[in-house]
């Protein structure tokens, strides 16, 4: 067998033991763990939401205690046993290691799970997990950037993924960088993803999700809860902009899954940044997006750059085949009365078969930014998503879309296909049609460090992206390759990527 029977039941043990001296979440850095936790939970055996990252073990820990006494099939059974075996692997008071990640090119499309993006990175981390406080410190090196712009970032030495932390009753209180991922998406969220780096900030989140216990609020289920204030670049249109984030899911039965996100940049040099600004935001001050006194019908919006919308996640089994549909619209900026315009959508199936005695996941995921009728402007298109009229670098960090990783008017159909296998962690494959830029023009066409991240003009594009992961010497290694074809109209090019990834555990 893949785990021994010993060490899952060690493991469910510590587990109910309150989770002392062990990582208190799991990151966005394991498509495979989160694969086989959707399983569980797409079939009943895990009753806590699980479309926010990271997801506090807290939150699945008692569930995944009384499924060792229950009567489990061979999928649930594979996927329980992986997921206790990933908790085993953070056991350790102190964990130590080293990763070092190389490509050929750097990387602009990645997804849920995916760290590699840069063309060559070195990492040391040490991580410390007590019972009330812990942490974790990451060194990275990166080389020097030769193109660098006044919008670039230029650092060789940066702490992301670095944070330290503590529990507060049921709530976890942090400041770092972390990584975040709000939403059912699989290979992109509209609001919040790991395509840009962590941002620093501080995180007050809940534990343990447990449904209330009085009869009035009980019937919403269990439900999650996390608010993040985050600190942008310096080098940007307007540097040290702040931007608040927040989050809460509820499942008020095993199938169905309800989010709701809402995000606000605002504060930073030049800008209102005091407390009673804030509360400007919280209560929906408005503002004119075109800067105009009186302000013009249709364009007022919200006191700073707001996103906001939800998502919607129904999953089921289907002649024992787990299946799941799901839904999430972020809208670009909150118009009055806490309405949402300029809608963005996602959509997503997803099927998890039994194939060759382990649980394999079929995914296929639509994404659209293509804005329709911007601020009511008249059916004009485009170039409204992401973008503001006063934080002119957008909902981006560091050149990267916050987040849908297509950034604005394009629309991506993904066929992703993740198999665990007996020689290895697994094999991923992702196949993508995307359509850059649609409307072939950008806000701030002439300006390399503003506006769309990936492209000024159209693009039609295809990539084949496989890799696989597996241990070898008492380290976990992955290998990547990917095929790209481009095309604008005027040219078109194929072009070959190599990547991959080192990591020792000491």
């Amino acid at each position: 067998m893949l785990f021994s029977k010993a060490s899952i039941v060690l493991s469910a043990a510590l587990l109910y033991s309150a989770f002392s001296n062990a990582a208190k979440w799991i990151d966005t850095d394991n498509l495979t763990l989160r694969h086989h936790i959707q399983l569980l939970a797409d079939t009943g055996i895990l009753s806590a939401p699980t479309s926010t990252y990271p997801l506090k073990w807290a939150s699945i820990a008692g569930d995944l205690n009384k499924a060792q006494s229950s009567n489990l099939s061979a999928s649930q059974q594979y996927a329980l046993n992986y997921v206790l075996a990933a908790y085993q692997a953070q056991q350790k008071t102190m964990q130590l290691n080293v990763r070092l990640q190389a490509s050929k090119n750097e990387r602009f499309f990645t997804g849920f799970g995916d760290e590699v993006r840069d063309k060559a990175k070195l990492t040391a981390s040490a991580q410390y997990n007590g019972e009330r406080f812990f942490g974790k410190l990451s060194l990275n090196a990166l080389p020097a950037i030769d193109d660098a712009t006044n919008y670039s970032d230029q650092n060789t030495i940066n702490v992301d993924y670095s944070y330290v932390a503590m529990t507060l009753g049921n709530w976890l209180l942090s400041a770092g960088s972390v990584s975040q991922w709000y939403g059912p998406g699989l290979d992109t969220s509209l609001v919040l993803s790991n395509n840009a780096r962590p941002m620093p900030g501080i995180t007050v989140s809940r534990n343990d999700s447990s449904a209330f216990e009085t009869p009035w609020l009980s019937w919403i289920g269990p439900w999650t809860y996390t608010a993040t204030m985050s600190k942008l670049e310096q080098q940007r249109f307007v540097p040290d902009a702040l931007l608040f984030q927040n989050r809460g899911t509820l499942r008020p039965f095993t199938g169905l899954e309800l989010g709701i996100s809402w995000v606000a940049q605002w504060g930073g040099e030049g800008q209102p940044s005091g407390v009673s600004d804030f509360f400007d935001i919280i209560l929906g001050k408005e503002d004119c997006a075109v800067n105009i006194d009186p302000c013009p019908p249709g364009q007022d919006t919200q006191f700073g750059n707001q996103l906001a919308g939800y998502d919607v996640r129904w999953s089921d089994t289907l002649f024992e085949l787990p299946y799941a549909l799901y839904y999430q619209t972020i809208g670009e900026d909150k118009s009055p009365n806490f309405g949402v315009t300029d809608k963005g959508h996602l959509f997503g199936i997803e099927i998890r078969p039994f194939v060759n005695n382990t649980p394999w996941l079929f995914n296929l995921e639509y994404t659209d930014t293509f804005a329709v009728d911007c601020g009511g402007r008249g059916g004009v298109l485009g170039n409204c998503y992401y973008e503001h009229n006063i934080y002119e670098s957008g909902y981006r960090y560091h050149r990267r879309s916050i987040g849908g990783q297509y950034d604005n008017d394009a629309t991506s159909v993904v066929l992703t296909v993740l198999a665990p296998l007996s020689w290895a962690n697994h094999w991923q494959s992702k196949l993508r049609y995307i359509e850059l830029n649609k409307d072939n023009s950008d806000k701030y066409k002439s300006q390399p460090w503003l506006g769309n991240t990936l492209s000024k003009v159209a693009q039609e594009l295809w990539q084949f992206d496989n890799q696989v992961s597996f241990n070898m010497l008492d380290s976990q290694v992955m290998l990547g390759v990917s095929i790209t074809q481009r095309d604008d109209g005027v040219q078109s090019d194929t072009d070959a990527n190599v990547y991959g990834s080192w990591q020792y555990n000491f």
